[in-house]
C-alpha cells in the first residue's frame, strides 16, 4: 500500500516494490482535458453548488470502506479538518496509518516501519481540504453526471493532468459527500465510499498531528 492508491499521486512509484498493498488510487486514460470540459447552465449551478457545499464543510468524520484496484476492501475510519488536515484509520489487519498534518500528508506502515510523505496539495483530495475551495481554476471540473438521486463531479489539475482524475459523488437531497473515486496516471482505480458522515463537529487535534515513530525508514515523495 502506498500513498499514490491512497490518495491518488503518481509520484511514489518506488514504494511499489516497498510496500506490498494496495490503498487509494487516480488514472489518466488515453487523453486528459487541458481545461474546463463544455459545461451546461445546469452543470454550472450545480458546480457553484457543491463548491458552496465544500467550502461550509470544516470538519467531517466519516466511517470509510475503500475498494483497491486488485478488489481487496479495506475498512476504517476517515477525519477531515480544512485547511489540508486528513486522517484515515485504518482496521486491521490493514497496518496503516495515514495523517495530513495541514502540510505533508505522512503515510506509516506499521508493520514494515516504513514512513512516507508527499505535500497534502500535492495530492487530488487537497482541492477538498484547501483553504478555499475552487472548482473554476487550477483544479477544473471535466464533467457532471446525475444518477438516481446522486451527482458526480470529475475533476483534473489543469497543471498536471498526468496525476488523473478525482470523481467526488454526493447525495442531492441532503448535497453530502458521499463517495470518492481516484484513477492513477496507470489507469488505476480506487473508491472510497462513506458512511455516518458527521459534519462540522469538533475534532480533537491530536488526530492530524503525526510523531514520527523512532528509527524508522523514510521515503520522501515529495
Amino acid at each position: 500500500m502506498c500513498v499514490s492508491r491512497l490518495i491518488g499521486s503518481g509520484q511514489l512509484r518506488v514504494l511499489r516494490h516497498a510496500l506490498v498493498a494496495v490503498a487509494l488510487a487516480l488514472v489518466l486514460g488515453a487523453t486528459v482535458p487541458e481545461g474546463r470540459a463544455e459545461l451546461s447552465l445546469q452543470d454550472e449551478d450545480d458546480i457553484a453548488r457543491i463548491e458552496s457545499y465544500l467550502n461550509g464543510v470544516q470538519t467531517l468524520a466519516a466511517d470509510f470502506i475503500q475498494i483497491s484496484p486488485d478488489g481487496s476492501i479495506s475498512r476504517g475510519r476517515f477525519y477531515l479538518k480544512r485547511p489540508g488536515r486528513l486522517r484515515f484509520e485504518y482496521e486491521p489487519p490493514a497496518p496503516i496509518l495515514v495523517v495530513a498534518d495541514g502540510t505533508y500528508v505522512n503515510y506509516f506502515d506499521v508493520e514494515l516501519g516504513q514512513l512516507s510523505q508527499i505535500g497534502v496539495y500535492s495530492t487530488p483530495l487537497g482541492v477538498v481540504v484547501a483553504k478555499e475551495v475552487k472548482l473554476d481554476g487550477r483544479i477544473a471540473v471535466t464533467s457532471v453526471r446525475h444518477d438516481a438521486a446522486v451527482i458526480s463531479l470529475t475533476t483534473v489539475d489543469t497543471e498536471e493532468p498526468g496525476r488523473g482524475t478525482l470523481t467526488l459523488v454526493f447525495s442531492e437531497r441532503p448535497l453530502e459527500l458521499r463517495k470518492w473515486e481516484i484513477i492513477d496516471p496507470q489507469g488505476l482505480l480506487t473508491t472510497v465510499t462513506l458512511d455516518a458522515v458527521s459534519i462540522n463537529h469538533e475534532l480533537d487535534p491530536e488526530l492530524f498531528v503525526f510523531q514520527r515513530p523512532e528509527n524508522v525508514d523514510g521515503i520522501d515523495g515529495r
